[in-house]
Formats: C-alpha cells, sequence, structure tokens
C-alpha cells in the first residue's frame, strides 16, 4: 500500500512563543505534486481550518520515523485557492525574525503574508505632491555625468553602505542605482519612512520607471489595492518596490538591491505590536540572505549604523548656518517674551512677504508645568507623578498618561494662592503669534499639528497636504513638523525652545536631539531661515550642528555609550524592554518587582555576567487605555541567542517583549 508523505506546516495565527511553531501533516494523494515548500494551504488545527504555509517537504526516513512512533496525522485539507507562495528566502527571514525578536515564527508567517482578496480596487493608491518634489530635484540637481561615474563605483567590492547625504538630490543617485539593478534583471526594494514621504517620491519614480515597473506598498493602501502589488511583485513584473517598513516583505524573487532612506528615523520600529522588528535590521539580514547589496541613506546616521557599516560615502551639499539666539540675553535686554526680537522679527517680515514659517516647539499645551510661588510644589499627577501640563482655560493635564485635573485654585502642600503656569508649550506659542498678528492687514491660517490637535493619519495628512499648498501660513507643532518639506516658498523654521529637546534621561537623547536639529538645518537648501532659541548655546549637540564636525560627535556619543559601571549601552550591547500593563495601579507595580526578582534569579543560574538587569520603573505613557505600565529593561552582551532565550524563559504571557527599543521610557 502506497504510504503518503508528510509536510511541515507553520499555521498562519498567533500561537504562543512557548508552544510548537511548527505541525506535521500527511499530504493526501490527490494532492501530490500540487504542495511545495512555500506553498499556502488549508489545514485543520485545534478544531478551526486555518491557512499555513508548508516549511518542509520531508523525505521518506523522516516519514518512517513518524509512523514509528504511531502518530496519527491530521492531513492537509487543499490549497488556499490563491497565487500565493512564500520564497525559500521569506521563511528563511520569517525564522530569522522569530529568533532575533523573540516572537512567535506563527505570528511573523501571519505577518509577512499579504491580506489575500477576491476583489478588484476600485481605485489606485493616489500620490499628490509630485510637482514641488520636481522643484526640488531640479534645483538641487546633481550633474548627470557626476552620477553615471559615481553609481558603478558607490559601492566597489562592497555589499553595504552608507550614504550621507544632505537633499533631495539624493533620489537622483537612487534612480541611477535602481537603473544599474534592472539593466541587470534585478529588482529594488526603496524603503521610506511614512507615508508623507511616499506621496512625494513614488510620483517621482512611477513617472521615470513606468507604472508597470513600480509597486507600492504601504498600510494605507487598501487590502483590495496591497494584495493587486503584492501580486505585481510575485510575478516579477514590478522592478521597483517602493514603501513604509512592511515593503520589507515584499516577495522579489530577484532582489539585487535595498535602499533605506532617512534610515534614522524612528518610524522604520514596529513598536506598538509584535513583531516588533526594526526594518534596518531585516533588511541587513535580507541583503545576506539573497545575497544582494544594501546603501542605508541619512543626512543623520544613527550611532548604531556608523558603527556597523564601514563603507561610507558623503555627498555634502552647502548648507546655511542657523541664527542662534541666547535667551539669557533677551532677558538682559528685558524680553521677557518666548519670541526673541529676532525672531519676532523675522515672523513679521516672511509672513508681509507672503512666506511660510515652521515653529518647533517641543512640548504640548499651553503652559508645561505649575508651580507654587510660596513652598515651590510643582502640580503632579496623581498616577505617576509627572508634572502636570496646563492647558488654555487654566485646566490641567498629563500627557504621560492622559489624565486631565481641575485647575488649582490653591497649593495642596501648603495650601498658598500665589499659583503660577511656566514654560511654553504649542497653544501658548499659537496664543503668542495671534497677539503679533492682531492688525486687519495679516489675515493669517495658523494650525497646530501635535497629538492633541490632530487625532488620526486623515486629518494628519490633510493638514500636511494643506501646508504644502499654501493655504497654512504658519504650522506650528513638535515631532511631527519635522518632514523633508521640499518646498520653495518655506521663509522661516524657528526653534522655540531647544532645552526642552535635552531633557530627557535616555541614552539615545543627545543623538535625537542632534538629528532633530541636522533635519531642521537642511531646510536651509530651500533658503528658509533657520533661527535657534537656546539658554546654553554652549552645549555639544548645538555646537556639533554648527561646526558640522560630525564624525566629533559620534565619536563623542559613542564614548559616552561606554560607562563605568554596568554594562555598556548600544552599539556594545544589547538591549529589550519588557513592558507589563494592568488596570489595578498597585498589582501592576507588584508584578513588575516580582518579575524584576525572578529574571535576577535566572540570570545568576545560567551566566550572570551576560546580562544586566535594570530595576522596574513606570512608563512614561504611564496609563494607556486605561491599564498602567510598568518596563524592566535589559542590556544584554550575549552573542548567543540560546542564552538569551534561557533568560527569558522566566518571562511570563502577560509581558510584552521588545527587543532594540527606539527608547527606554
Amino acid at each position: 500500500m502506497k504510504k503518503n508523505k508528510i509536510a511541515e506546516i507553520i499555521p498562519a495565527i498567533k500561537i504562543p512563543y512557548s508552544q510548537s511553531q511548527v505541525y506535521t501533516y500527511s499530504i493526501p494523494s490527490s494532492l501530490e505534486g500540487m504542495i511545495k515548500v512555500g506553498r499556502l494551504v488549508e489545514i485543520p488545527f485545534r478544531r478551526r481550518e486555518i491557512k499555513g504555509v508548508v516549511k518542509k517537504i520531508n523525505s521518506s526516513d523522516q516519514k518512517k520515523s513518524v509512523q514509528n512512533l504511531n502518530i496519527k496525522l491530521k492531513a492537509i485539507l487543499g490549497l488556499d485557492g490563491s497565487e500565493v507562495v512564500l520564497s525559500k528566502t521569506q521563511i528563511e527571514l520569517a525564522e530569522f525574525i522569530a529568533e532575533y525578536y523573540h516572537t512567535p515564527l506563527s505570528l511573523v508567517v501571519k505577518t509577512i503574508l499579504p491580506p489575500i482578496t477576491k476583489n478588484a480596487p476600485r481605485k489606485k493608491i493616489e500620490f499628490s505632491f509630485p510637482k514641488e518634489v520636481s522643484a526640488s530635484l531640479k534645483k538641487h540637481r546633481v550633474p548627470n555625468s557626476k552620477i553615471k561615474k559615481l553609481a558603478p563605483k558607490i559601492f566597489k567590492n562592497q555589499k553595504s553602505l552608507l550614504l550621507h547625504s544632505l537633499t533631495a538630490a539624493r533620489h537622483q543617485i537612487y534612480l541611477e542605482l535602481i537603473k544599474n539593478t534592472v539593466s541587470k534583471n534585478r529588482q529594488t526594494i526603496l524603503l521610506l519612512p511614512d507615508f508623507f514621504d511616499l506621496q512625494q517620491f513614488a510620483g517621482f519614480y512611477i513617472k521615470k520607471l513606468g507604472e508597470k515597473n513600480v509597486a507600492v506598498l504601504c498600510s494605507e493602501a487598501t487590502n483590495a489595492q496591497f494584495y493587486q502589488e503584492w501580486q505585481k511583485i510575485n510575478t516579477g513584473k514590478a522592478k521597483l518596490i517602493i514603501g513604509s517598513r512592511m515593503a520589507i516583505f515584499a516577495p522579489v524573487k530577484k532582489l539585487g538591491l535595498i535602499i533605506m532612506d532617512d534610515e534614522h528615523n524612528s518610524n522604520y520600529k514596529q513598536w506598538d505590536q509584535n513583531p516588533r522588528y526594526h526594518a534596518r535590521e531585516i533588511a541587513l539580514k535580507l541583503t545576506e540572505l539573497a545575497n544582494s547589496k544594501i546603501v542605508l541613506s541619512s543626512p543623520n546616521p544613527t550611532i548604531e549604523s556608523i558603527y556597523k557599516i564601514k563603507f561610507k560615502i558623503s555627498l555634502s551639499q552647502k548648507e546655511k548656518m542657523p541664527k542662534i539666539v541666547d535667551m539669557r540675553q533677551e532677558r538682559q535686554k528685558r524680553n521677557f517674551s518666548i519670541f526673541s526680537d529676532a525672531l519676532k522679527d523675522s515672523l513679521i517680515e516672511q509672513i508681509n512677504r507672503k512666506k511660510q514659517i515652521i515653529l518647533f516647539v517641543p512640548r504640548l499645551g499651553f503652559h508645561t508645568f505649575t508651580l507654587c510661588q510660596d513652598c515651590g510644589y510643582i502640580a503632579e499627577c496623581r498616577q505617576c507623578r509627572s508634572a502636570l501640563t496646563s492647558r488654555q482655560d487654566g485646566s490641567l493635564i498629563c500627557y504621560r498618561c492622559n489624565l486631565p485635573t481641575k485647575m488649582l485654585a490653591k497649593c495642596p502642600a501648603c495650601q498658598g494662592a500665589r499659583i503660577k503656569s511656566f514654560g511654553i508649550g504649542t497653544q501658548k506659542v499659537k496664543e503668542e503669534i495671534k497677539n503679533i498678528f492682531t492688525s486687519a492687514k495679516h489675515q493669517i491660517k495658523i494650525c497646530c499639528l501635535d497629538s492633541e490637535t490632530i487625532k488620526n493619519k486623515k486629518s494628519q495628512y490633510k493638514t500636511y497636504g494643506d501646508f504644502i499648498d499654501g493655504k497654512i501660513d504658519i504650522l506650528i507643532g513638535a515631532q511631527m513638523v519635522l518632514k523633508n518639506w521640499n518646498l520653495d516658498n518655506l521663509g522661516l523654521i524657528g526653534i522655540v525652545n531647544m532645552e526642552s529637546l535635552l531633557r530627557s534621561s535616555d541614552f539615545r537623547s543627545q543623538e535625537k536631539s542632534f538629528q532633530i536639529l541636522k533635519q531642521t538645518s537642511l531646510q536651509s537648501q530651500n533658503n528658509a531661515e533657520i533661527i535657534i532659541q537656546a539658554y546654553r548655546p554652549q552645549n555639544k549637540v548645538l555646537q556639533a550642528v554648527l561646526s558640522r564636525d560630525l564624525n566629533k560627535f559620534y565619536q563623542q556619543e559613542l564614548v559616552g555609550r561606554k560607562i563605568s559601571f554596568g554594562l555598556n549601552y548600544p552599539p556594545f550591547s544589547q538591549i529589550i524592554k519588557l513592558i507589563y500593563q494592568n488596570k489595578n495601579a498597585r498589582l501592576s507595580e507588584q508584578n513588575a518587582k516580582k518579575m524584576y526578582w525572578a529574571l535576577k534569579r535566572k540570570a545568576a543560574e545560567i551566566n550572570a555576567g551576560q546580562f544586566e538587569i535594570m530595576e522596574p520603573f513606570p512608563a512614561f505613557s504611564y496609563q494607556v487605555r486605561g491599564r498602567f505600565r510598568w518596563h524592566i529593561i535589559i542590556k544584554s552582551i550575549s552573542k548567543n541567542i540560546y542564552l538569551r532565550d534561557k533568560l527569558l524563559e522566566a518571562v511570563d504571557k502577560y509581558w510584552i517583549i521588545d527587543v532594540d527599543p527606539e527608547n527606554l521610557s
């Protein structure tokens, strides 16, 4: 009697990490010859019928060993009916992600698979900002002769390259590299940090390479749009795959090149759900598996990339130096406004010239803290003890756990009545601007772009579009306003309170502050004036931007990551952040402390010198959706994944494990 073959299959659902991720099924004779590695099939699984990916078709010897164990196998029910097949490289990549990020393989496979639908998309993905990009590329054009000489030699004999490039002209370099890759019948993945950049640059590549040769993958696409683009890649028709971080999972057949634009951007890190991967790490691994090449490009690369990537090319362009205003001198002149005379004069001048303005304010709200002038008490959140921020109506709010508090009539500590709010928030800046432009001739439109006023991506992108279309005169905000605007009509960027950038105690705070200042200063290439207000202009971050001595700054940062006690910080170690959340604040704290001691005992059992476990602390976003959050930070110098996983065995299923987090808070 003929025996059926058997297959190892990864179920495409979330299975706990501690449980088996691969299951064995028999292949019915009716499906023999149709079941292949990577094929999506229907399988019975725990009283359900689900999809799974064929990982391996076992040899006759392996089949006999299963039979000898007298195990009765369930049979594959059939093919899933789609054309979806994961390549060997994609399966190997999924296994790497599962191992490196301590995430169930089944969940990783589910993430890689496209949303399968039989519906045709109702419309194409729209890209609405090509004119400004064309003007910027033309303005900052690198001579074609220089590009054609540079592109073939750009890698030399290297697999990876760090491209230090400052303007939109870098896309000319990308285009030449992509054309060079296409000429070799290979595909390219171009990663952009978010949908804003996609809207600006996707149209440029579609125009240059032809719509049939370009596929776009992003979360803003509908399921039908995404699946159509996925099939375009899977058939090999698309020569360029352009998209956000998820595009790294594209089903490329002949990968020749990966380009990661603005590689320093934190949007490349998946932080809100598993698998919590970073697209840069996945791209580097994919380059290795596919025997392809990679370009990491940024005007201000991450410390990790500077340390890892040895081969670097710098394409420097002229930058106009930002103007630094010492706010201590403003106070000596009896100017107690939040705006220096220089910034105020420039605001008026740019508005009179019909130019647009961006004001970067690192803090939300009206004032950033409220103080009793009698005893020095600072109003705190009753849950997380963070300083409360005042709103324009006088009420207080904690932006850490989003808890509102009524206006303070008297000090809870000394019962004094001299309560006053200080500091500068986005709403305060908006009110101050209104006071400057009070005359009828100044009919200006002011908009705040921050998490308090912008509640979803739709309204965020509408604000971006309105600013690009010239419908907004002054845009005020925190991180959301720092974009590659490429606008000739941008007249001024002002940083109102630079010290707010440096207040974080996170080990990456200096690096992040430098990236923000550098990102801001690059807008001067569009002839925008840059004014930075600071109380301590001598700080090393600002001086590094002014001196343009990037190497000195990076070397200082690397030295700073090495500490005199305990284990060093990345890139000399790996950080693992454990996150616990519970609706009961007391239980959340208690369970965090129990886990800390469980980890300490486990580390002592295996190899205490390889790991440093920091005491638990409340998260910066202490309360999220009614749950109180606590963190435990693990620093590891272990090169042995097995040893690291032995330590993480102590972590139960109620904890979130975030490998290589963007921050510790």
